[in-house]
């Protein structure tokens, strides 16, 4: 689980979650934090869908990519997944 105090901009905003698909796979354990930038409206939201993308993303990913092409595959497909969610409103 996920546990955060609450800081001087009121409660936290950030997400986190583990991803575990069982079994000894390819990829492992994997876990994803971030940070809800707690002033504006929307970051736990946001937040959220940056976690669970990255999750699914990685344990997705074809099993010869190394960590880093995985990044590097997914982190802007994930950025402009939460700016479309948040410029459409």
């Amino acid at each position: 689980g996920e546990a955060s105090l609450e800081g001087a901009h009121g409660p936290s905003q950030d997400f986190a979650a583990i991803g575990d698909p069982g079994g000894a796979g390819p990829r492992g354990v994997a876990l994803a934090l971030a940070d809800g930038a707690g002033v504006g409206r929307g970051g736990r939201e946001a937040a959220e869908i940056a976690v669970r993308q990255f999750l699914s993303g990685w344990f997705a990913a074809p099993e010869t990519w190394g960590a880093r092409r995985v990044l590097e595959n997914l982190l802007p497909e994930i950025n402009a997944q939460v700016r479309r969610a948040y410029l459409s409103e």
